[in-house]
Order: structure tokens, then C-alpha cells, then sequence
């Protein structure tokens, strides 16, 4: 099906859905709304990309390093200028950031009003405890709709902030920090 038709009959649907708001339940119209902005991607599935990298290595301890990536997420600026929603786990070593819609509530939790999102989880090197490899997958939930926050070319900027940051605090020791060639892939 072609694009153009694909529009008429999206657009067919949306106008049956507003003409008829109280025989629609609410899966309908959520379903409707993703089809029409053409919405995908979810956290969890971020969170299942675990372990295929690229990972980025840090001489700074995990729960450390945990730390770091959340400072790092809350550097960003969102749509609206709004700050993203930066979520930690210490169980499972990983941090969760959303650039939020204009119009969400300020604490949304588990809610779909986001435009894009950065799962960052940090690996502990099981030979040495005070390095830790680091990986960060990032996805933006519509191209329809814009963003400001583009995780993959600036949380390595925003993470080299915060560990500078966090050396002149004295909350890590000081280290000095790599510009390596690339992500590696192991």
C-alpha cells in the first residue's frame, strides 16, 4: 500500500474515532494515536538490547560510575526545556532518561508521553572492580514528532562533563580520560 493511502485510511479511521468517542474504548484510540504519529520503540526493548554493545570503557567503579551516567542524562535538555526524567536502578546498574512531551504530567511514571529515551547500563569488569564498561542504546519514539535530545552523539560529551565534575567533588578519584578511536564491540 502506498503512502498516500495509507494517510486516506488513517485518516478515515481518525474521523470515524471522532465521530463516535463513546462507543471507542481507550486501547482504540492509544492504538489509533500510535498509528497515526507512526510511534514505536519502547524502554523495554532498549533494555533488551543488554550486552550488544557498543561499550565504552571507564576507569571509575560501577556503583560510581552509576552515578555518572544519571548526572550525564540530567544535562540534557528537552523539548519545551523541559529536563528529562532520569530513573535509576543500582540492582540492575542501569539508568533510564526521557525526554518528556511538552504537555506530559511532571512525574508521568510508567507513561508513553515521551519522544525519545537512552537506557544506559554500566558492565562491572569482573578482573578488575575499579573500571567499568559502559553501553548506552537510545531511540526516538515517532519521526513525526520532534526532539532536541540526540543521546547517541552527546552522552559521551555529557558523560566526560560529569566525571570531570565528579573528580573536582572528590566523589571519584581523578582520572584522566581516554579519547579513544571508537566503541568497541566486545
Amino acid at each position: 500500500m502506498s503512502r498516500g493511502r495509507r494517510l486516506v485510511c488513517l485518516g478515515f479511521l481518525l474521523a470515524c474515532l471522532a465521530s463516535a468517542p463513546g462507543c471507542v474504548s481507550e486501547n482504540v484510540k492509544d492504538v489509533a494515536h500510535d498509528v497515526l504519529t507512526l510511534r514505536s520503540g519502547t524502554i523495554s526493548a532498549l533494555k533488551d538490547m543488554r550486552g550488544q554493545g557498543p561499550f565504552h570503557t571507564y576507569s571509575v567503579p560501577p556503583a560510581e560510575m552509576l552515578e555518572v551516567a544519571a548526572a550525564a542524562c540530567r544535562k540534557a535538555v528537552g523539548v519545551g526545556n523541559r529536563p528529562p526524567l532520569v530513573s535509576v536502578s543500582e540492582r540492575a546498574l542501569e539508568v533510564t532518561a526521557k525526554e518528556l512531551e511538552p504537555d506530559a504530567p511532571k512525574d508521568p511514571g510508567y507513561s508513553e508521553d515521551w519522544r525519545s529515551a537512552v537506557v544506559i547500563i554500566i558492565h562491572p569488569d569482573a578482573r578488575n572492580p575499579s573500571v567499568s564498561r559502559v553501553e548506552w542504546n537510545a531511540c526516538r519514539r515517532s519521526p513525526l514528532l520532534g526532539y532536541r535530545v540526540d543521546w547517541l552523539s552527546r552522552l559521551p560529551g555529557w558523560i566526560d562533563e560529569a566525571l570531570r565534575e565528579a573528580a573536582e567533588a572528590g566523589r571519584i578519584p581523578v582520572i584522566q580520560l581516554p579519547r579513544p578511536a571508537g566503541p568497541s564491540t566486545q
